[in-house]
C-alpha cells in the first residue's frame, strides 16, 4: 500500500535538512521518523485507560459468564425502580 501526503514547505525544508545532517535520503529519513513516532506513542482511541485496574479486570474476566450479554444486563437494569445513580450516592454517603 502506498499513500501520498502533502506537508507544508517549512516542514519539508526541516525534514530535508535533518536528513542531510544524518546522511540519509530525505524519503528514508521521513519514513524512519514516522515509524519511530508511531512506535513511541501507543494507540489512543480518545480515552485515557491508564487509571484502569488491569489486574482486577483480569480477575473479573475469569469469573465472568460469557453467556450474559450487555443487552440482557441493560434489560434487567431497566426494570429496576428508581435511579441506580441515587442508590450509589446514598451508599457512598453511608460509608463515608
Amino acid at each position: 500500500m502506498s499513500t501520498t501526503i502533502t506537508i507544508p514547505a517549512d516542514l519539508e525544508q526541516q525534514l530535508v535538512g535533518q536528513a542531510k545532517a544524518n546522511g540519509q535520503p530525505w524519503e528514508e529519513f521521513a519514513l524512519n521518523a514516522l515509524r519511530q513516532a508511531l512506535e513511541a506513542s501507543p494507540v489512543n482511541n480518545g480515552t485515557d485507560d491508564s487509571w484502569l485496574d488491569v489486574e482486577y479486570m483480569n480477575a473479573c474476566g475469569k469469573e465472568a459468564d460469557p453467556s450474559v450479554t450487555l443487552e440482557s444486563v441493560r434489560q434487567i437494569l431497566a426494570k429496576l425502580p428508581g435511579s441506580l445513580a441515587d442508590d450509589i450516592i446514598a451508599e457512598r454517603d453511608e460509608r463515608f
